[in-house]
């Protein structure tokens, strides 16, 4: 069982009794929670869809709200949210899994899990839903290619057109959960005023995650463009981002960049690098690219000035900025010297 079932019970209004949603993706989760929720019941939603705190979960409440009839409807729907796991032992994990099987047909029942990620499952929960006939669907983060797809979607419906290389730029420096992404595409298509979106507007509208912030340093430090990193961290700085995060930027940015220059001192491949430091395909031939302009040595010194910086700002409660500032102006000499 998958997302793919729900989908396809969502398209057929023919509801399974049990579903079980987990996964990285919040976004979908949420979006196909809400959407069996409201699908799945016939009439008066107010009266017939509840909604339980998996955390507080009582199962002599849950039976009683499971097996009541809809009120003049043919259907009703019951979601928890974040079941406790722990309460899965001894006796209880029979009398719940009774419970399950015993979920009368007129009832869809909806466990939505939150708080795990990284695709990880609610084992507990999953093998008593599946072993009670439910739908376990793990909701994964979609690929490029599926976001890129599912933005431009999202742009046509508001009425607004963008070209595709404008999509993929936009999903090169935003944050790529969709639920930030969602709300990227909503404060461009409310800031355009006109009907089409451009790289301009996206220069000017959307917030750059740190992982895009990070590729821009790597790219200013290899090319010398010293104020455009100063520039960056104005911009840190204006997205409320604190000092140890963006001493954090600066550390990941030198580690990528020393990983790269090792690897290519070792003869070693982009493959190589997405395998041995867990890198994003384009983010290892970014650092690839960007490693071949600067010593072993200077990017050596440069994480161990990283990792000096943070310790400084940790044990320093004011003029943090002015820390940052000495770190800059040090890390610039040595890399002017080299």
């Amino acid at each position: 069982m998958s997302v793919k079932t729900i989908t396809e019970n969502l398209k057929s209004k023919d509801f399974q009794r049990l579903y079980y949603i987990y996964g990285d993706e919040e976004y979908l989760k949420r979006h196909y929670y809400s959407q069996l929720m409201s699908e799945s019941v016939t009439a008066l939603p107010e009266f017939n869809a509840a909604e339980l705190d998996g955390r507080a979960f009582d199962l002599a409440e849950f039976e009683n709200i499971t097996n009541g009839y809809p009120a003049m409807s043919d259907r009703k729907a019951v979601g928890v949210i974040d079941f406790d796991n722990s309460l899965l032992k001894k006796n209880f994990t029979a009398d719940f899994t009774e419970v399950l099987r015993q979920i009368p047909d007129f009832c869809t029942v909806v466990f939505l899990d939150t708080q795990l990620k990284s695709g990880v499952s609610n084992t507990a929960l999953l093998k008593a839903i599946d072993g009670s006939g439910g739908v376990c669907a793990k909701v994964d983060k979609p690929s490029l290619s599926g976001l890129a797809s599912w933005a431009a979607r999202h742009f046509k419906s508001e009425g607004k057109s963008i070209a595709g290389d404008d999509i993929r730029y936009m999903l090169e420096i935003a944050d790529t959960d969709m639920l930030s992404l969602s709300n990227e595409i909503s404060k461009l298509c409310s800031g355009v005023a006109g009907d089409t979106v451009t790289r301009r507007d996206i220069d000017r509208l959307v917030t750059r995650s740190i992982e895009a912030n990070r590729f821009e340093i790597i790219d200013a430090f290899c090319n010398g463009d010293y104020d455009r990193v100063n520039s960056v961290i104005d911009r840190l700085y204006r997205q409320n981002i604190d000092d140890i995060m963006i001493a954090n930027v600066f550390y990941r940015a030198f580690l990528d960049l020393w990983h790269a220059r090792t690897a290519l001192d070792s003869g070693k491949t982009q493959s190589d690098m997405v395998r041995d430091f867990s890198m994003k395909p384009f983010a290892a031939a970014k650092a690839l690219k960007n490693a071949k302009s600067m010593s072993p040595q200077f990017l050596h010194d440069a994480v161990l000035l990283c990792l000096k910086l943070d310790r400084e700002l940790k044990s320093t409660p004011f003029n943090k900025r002015d820390l940052i500032t000495v770190f800059l102006a040090d890390v610039t000499g040595r890399r002017r010297r080299g």
